[in-house]
Protein backbone atom coordinates (compact mmCIF):
# COMPACT_ATOMS: atom_id res chain seq x y z
CA UNK A 1 0.00 0.00 0.00
CA UNK A 2 2.89 2.36 0.74
CA UNK A 3 4.43 1.66 -2.66
CA UNK A 4 1.06 2.00 -4.40
CA UNK A 5 0.26 5.21 -2.55
CA UNK A 6 -3.28 4.08 -1.75
CA UNK A 7 -5.31 1.57 0.24
CA UNK A 8 -5.45 -1.88 -1.35
CA UNK A 9 -6.95 -4.09 1.36
CA UNK A 10 -10.39 -4.27 2.93
CA UNK A 11 -10.97 -5.59 6.45
CA UNK A 12 -12.58 -8.99 7.03
CA UNK A 13 -13.16 -9.54 10.76
CA UNK A 14 -14.72 -6.11 11.08
CA UNK A 15 -17.55 -7.20 8.76
CA UNK A 16 -19.27 -9.20 11.54
CA UNK A 17 -22.00 -10.34 11.85
CA UNK A 18 -22.49 -10.66 8.07
CA UNK A 19 -20.75 -13.05 5.68
CA UNK A 20 -21.18 -11.60 2.19
CA UNK A 21 -19.05 -8.51 2.93
CA UNK A 22 -16.30 -10.87 4.13
CA UNK A 23 -16.34 -12.70 0.78
CA UNK A 24 -16.30 -9.39 -1.07
CA UNK A 25 -13.33 -8.20 0.97
CA UNK A 26 -11.39 -11.44 0.36
CA UNK A 27 -11.99 -11.21 -3.42
CA UNK A 28 -10.92 -7.56 -3.41
CA UNK A 29 -7.80 -8.37 -1.42
CA UNK A 30 -6.75 -11.16 -3.79
CA UNK A 31 -7.26 -8.95 -6.85
CA UNK A 32 -5.67 -5.77 -5.52
CA UNK A 33 -3.21 -7.09 -2.92
CA UNK A 34 -2.46 -10.67 -3.95
CA UNK A 35 -3.54 -12.27 -0.65
CA UNK A 36 -6.78 -12.90 1.24
CA UNK A 37 -6.09 -10.81 4.33
CA UNK A 38 -3.83 -7.89 5.08
CA UNK A 39 -0.60 -8.63 6.96
CA UNK A 40 -1.72 -6.44 9.86
CA UNK A 41 0.48 -8.12 12.50
CA UNK A 42 -1.25 -6.17 15.27
CA UNK A 43 -2.01 -8.86 17.85
CA UNK A 44 1.26 -9.46 19.70
CA UNK A 45 5.01 -8.84 19.68
CA UNK A 46 7.59 -11.44 20.69
CA UNK A 47 11.37 -11.61 20.93
CA UNK A 48 13.33 -14.82 20.32
CA UNK A 49 16.81 -15.65 19.05
CA UNK A 50 17.62 -12.01 18.32
CA UNK A 51 14.46 -11.33 16.28
CA UNK A 52 11.49 -9.15 17.13
CA UNK A 53 8.34 -10.51 15.51
CA UNK A 54 5.03 -8.69 15.10
CA UNK A 55 2.29 -11.29 14.92
CA UNK A 56 -1.28 -11.90 13.81
CA UNK A 57 -2.52 -15.48 13.62
CA UNK A 58 -4.00 -15.27 10.11
CA UNK A 59 -0.73 -14.45 8.37
CA UNK A 60 3.05 -14.76 8.47
CA UNK A 61 4.91 -12.55 10.96
CA UNK A 62 6.76 -9.34 10.24
CA UNK A 63 10.33 -9.02 11.47
CA UNK A 64 10.87 -5.54 12.90
CA UNK A 65 13.58 -3.52 14.60
CA UNK A 66 13.22 -0.89 17.32
CA UNK A 67 15.84 1.83 17.68
CA UNK A 68 16.96 3.36 20.97
CA UNK A 69 14.77 6.39 20.31
CA UNK A 70 11.73 4.19 19.70
CA UNK A 71 11.61 4.22 15.90
CA UNK A 72 10.10 1.03 14.47
CA UNK A 73 11.30 -0.31 11.11
CA UNK A 74 10.06 -3.30 9.14
CA UNK A 75 13.00 -5.61 8.46
CA UNK A 76 11.02 -8.24 6.56
CA UNK A 77 7.28 -8.41 5.98
CA UNK A 78 5.51 -11.75 5.49
CA UNK A 79 8.52 -13.67 6.81
CA UNK A 80 8.43 -17.46 6.61
CA UNK A 81 11.30 -17.63 9.13
CA UNK A 82 13.73 -19.25 6.72
CA UNK A 83 11.17 -21.74 5.43
CA UNK A 84 9.82 -22.76 8.85
CA UNK A 85 6.27 -21.61 8.05
CA UNK A 86 4.69 -23.69 5.26
CA UNK A 87 2.96 -21.87 2.41
CA UNK A 88 -0.83 -21.76 2.41
CA UNK A 89 -2.75 -20.77 -0.75
CA UNK A 90 -5.43 -18.94 1.25
CA UNK A 91 -3.36 -16.96 3.77
CA UNK A 92 0.17 -17.35 2.40
CA UNK A 93 1.09 -19.14 5.61
CA UNK A 94 0.39 -18.39 9.25
CA UNK A 95 1.99 -18.40 12.69
CA UNK A 96 0.20 -18.23 16.03
CA UNK A 97 0.24 -14.82 17.70
CA UNK A 98 0.74 -16.42 21.11
CA UNK A 99 3.80 -18.64 21.52
CA UNK A 100 5.48 -19.78 24.72
CA UNK A 101 9.20 -19.72 25.55
CA UNK A 102 10.69 -22.31 27.89
CA UNK A 103 12.85 -20.25 30.24
CA UNK A 104 15.03 -23.27 31.05
CA UNK A 105 15.89 -24.30 27.48
CA UNK A 106 15.23 -21.16 25.43
CA UNK A 107 12.93 -23.11 23.10
CA UNK A 108 9.90 -21.39 21.62
CA UNK A 109 6.69 -23.38 21.13
CA UNK A 110 3.67 -22.33 19.06
CA UNK A 111 0.43 -23.91 17.84
CA UNK A 112 -1.01 -22.55 14.58
CA UNK A 113 -4.28 -23.67 13.05
CA UNK A 114 -5.73 -24.25 9.59
CA UNK A 115 -9.49 -24.43 9.33
CA UNK A 116 -9.67 -26.44 6.12
CA UNK A 117 -10.47 -23.63 3.69
CA UNK A 118 -9.73 -23.74 -0.05
CA UNK A 119 -6.43 -25.50 -0.66
CA UNK A 120 -5.86 -26.25 3.02
CA UNK A 121 -7.17 -29.81 3.31
CA UNK A 122 -8.79 -30.98 6.58
CA UNK A 123 -8.65 -28.88 9.78
CA UNK A 124 -5.32 -29.16 11.60
CA UNK A 125 -3.19 -27.77 14.41
CA UNK A 126 0.53 -27.33 13.64
CA UNK A 127 2.78 -27.68 16.69
CA UNK A 128 6.19 -26.06 16.13
CA UNK A 129 9.27 -26.05 18.34
CA UNK A 130 12.12 -23.63 17.70
CA UNK A 131 15.49 -24.13 19.36
CA UNK A 132 17.18 -21.36 21.31
CA UNK A 133 19.13 -20.32 18.22
CA UNK A 134 15.91 -19.70 16.27
CA UNK A 135 16.01 -22.75 13.99
CA UNK A 136 12.96 -24.96 13.62
CA UNK A 137 13.71 -28.08 15.65
CA UNK A 138 10.45 -30.01 15.33
CA UNK A 139 7.00 -29.73 13.77
CA UNK A 140 3.94 -31.98 14.09
CA UNK A 141 0.60 -31.46 12.34
CA UNK A 142 -2.36 -32.80 14.31
CA UNK A 143 -5.67 -33.55 12.59
CA UNK A 144 -8.77 -32.00 14.18
CA UNK A 145 -12.41 -33.11 13.92
CA UNK A 146 -13.75 -29.57 13.45
CA UNK A 147 -12.40 -26.30 11.98
CA UNK A 148 -11.66 -24.55 15.26
CA UNK A 149 -9.84 -21.33 16.11
CA UNK A 150 -6.84 -21.96 18.39
CA UNK A 151 -5.72 -18.72 19.98
CA UNK A 152 -3.26 -19.96 22.59
CA UNK A 153 -1.50 -22.92 24.21
CA UNK A 154 0.18 -23.84 27.48
CA UNK A 155 3.42 -25.73 28.10
CA UNK A 156 5.00 -27.83 30.82
CA UNK A 157 8.63 -28.90 31.07
CA UNK A 158 8.05 -31.68 28.56
CA UNK A 159 4.61 -31.27 26.96
CA UNK A 160 2.30 -28.83 25.23
CA UNK A 161 -1.37 -28.48 26.07
CA UNK A 162 -3.53 -28.13 22.95
CA UNK A 163 -6.92 -26.43 23.14
CA UNK A 164 -9.60 -28.08 20.99
CA UNK A 165 -12.55 -25.87 21.96
CA UNK A 166 -15.85 -25.17 20.17
CA UNK A 167 -15.09 -21.78 18.62
CA UNK A 168 -15.28 -22.69 14.95
CA UNK A 169 -14.36 -20.96 11.68
CA UNK A 170 -16.54 -22.30 8.86
CA UNK A 171 -15.91 -20.50 5.58
CA UNK A 172 -19.05 -21.94 3.99
CA UNK A 173 -21.22 -19.84 6.35
CA UNK A 174 -20.14 -16.70 4.53
CA UNK A 175 -22.00 -17.85 1.41
CA UNK A 176 -25.19 -17.79 3.51
CA UNK A 177 -24.36 -14.25 4.70
CA UNK A 178 -23.50 -15.55 8.17
CA UNK A 179 -20.27 -14.71 9.96
CA UNK A 180 -17.57 -17.37 9.78
CA UNK A 181 -16.65 -17.48 13.48
CA UNK A 182 -19.19 -18.95 15.90
CA UNK A 183 -19.32 -20.62 19.30
CA UNK A 184 -20.92 -24.02 18.71
CA UNK A 185 -21.96 -25.34 22.10
CA UNK A 186 -22.71 -28.84 20.75
CA UNK A 187 -19.19 -29.29 19.35
CA UNK A 188 -17.09 -31.42 21.75
CA UNK A 189 -14.34 -29.70 23.76
CA UNK A 190 -11.00 -31.37 24.52
CA UNK A 191 -7.55 -30.71 25.92
CA UNK A 192 -4.63 -32.54 24.35
CA UNK A 193 -1.25 -33.41 25.87
CA UNK A 194 1.51 -33.64 23.26
CA UNK A 195 5.15 -34.42 24.10
CA UNK A 196 7.31 -31.51 22.98
CA UNK A 197 9.01 -33.61 20.32
CA UNK A 198 6.08 -35.97 19.86
CA UNK A 199 4.21 -37.14 16.78
CA UNK A 200 0.49 -36.58 16.10
CA UNK A 201 -0.42 -40.11 17.21
CA UNK A 202 1.08 -39.40 20.65
CA UNK A 203 -1.48 -36.76 21.59
CA UNK A 204 -3.52 -37.77 24.65
CA UNK A 205 -6.97 -36.20 24.50
CA UNK A 206 -9.17 -35.44 27.51
CA UNK A 207 -12.81 -34.42 27.18
CA UNK A 208 -13.74 -31.24 29.04
CA UNK A 209 -16.83 -29.10 29.42
CA UNK A 210 -16.58 -25.76 27.68
CA UNK A 211 -17.73 -22.72 29.63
Amino acid sequence: EEAAGKDLFQGTIGQAPRGWPVLGAVVNNFIRGGQAVKDSCNTAVTFHAGKILALMEQCRPSEISVSQNGDIRTVKALSDLEGAIPFDPLTGGALSAHSRIDAATGEKIAVSYATGGPGQGPPTARHDVWSADGSLAHSATVALPAPIMIHDLAITQSRSILFDLPLTVRIEKAFLDRFLVEYEKDTPARLGLLPRYGTPDQVQWFDVQAG
